[in-house]
């Protein structure tokens, strides 16, 4: 049963309405009352959390969840987290990570440029071709291929947004550089400097 069905309204009802029968619902199902039922309060109260919230409807009204995504902030700070993990032994920890931001950044404009042009070619091809008996096969055809590259572009947009929020966050921070090669450096002039007070006239 939807949220709708649940609040007893249609899914164009207005926040006015959603909130009328939310609370018309809310006394009929009351454990309290004769009759009422603790686990259909339950869900009326599930239904008006999500009816009432505007972003938390919106995705109901397009996913059919009730369950927000992620922000691009915690999204992104999970892929950074994820990135710093696979780069653990490497020594240039923020010089990787940012070179394979830039190569993500790169290929997903690539895609979201060539997934674009190919929604443009399919979109001049609607109502172009008829069907003499009714249904138009080819068309729904069509319809299918653009929805599906649509949420495919918004995947790849989501993504840039995500990378780029990545590329900001590294921003914060810094790397000392390597000692290594400096220590063994200083290592060999000190061991140099040695060797040549105790045998001055050796070169």
């Amino acid at each position: 049963m939807s949220h709708y069905a649940t609040l007893g309204i249609h899914s164009d009802a207005s926040p006015e309405e959603v909130k009328t029968a939310f609370r018309r619902r809310a006394r009929e199902s009351h454990p309290d009352r004769e009759g009422g039922d603790p686990e259909l309060m339950a869900e009326v109260n599930r239904a008006y959390a999500v009816l009432s919230d505007p972003a938390r409807r919106a995705e109901y009204d397009r996913t059919g969840s009730s369950v927000l995504p992620d922000s691009v902030e915690v999204e992104a700070r999970n892929f950074l987290l994820q990135t710093f993990k696979s780069f653990l032994d490497n020594e240039d920890v923020l010089g990787a990570t940012g070179r394979l931001f830039a190569e993500n950044q790169s290929q997903l404009v690539k895609s979201q440029f060539e997934t674009k042009n190919r929604v443009a070619r399919l979109q001049k091809k609607s109502g172009r071709v008829k069907s003499k008996t009714g249904e138009n096969l080819f068309q729904l055809l069509l319809d299918e291929q653009i929805r599906n590259l649509d949420e495919a572009l918004s995947k790849i947009e989501r993504a840039i947004q995500v990378v780029g929020k990545c590329q900001e966050m590294l921003k914060d921070y810094e790397q000392e550089p390597t000692q290594q090669h400096g220590s063994f450096n200083q290592l060999m002039s000190a061991q140099q400097s040695a060797w040549h007070s105790r045998f001055p006239n050796q070169k």
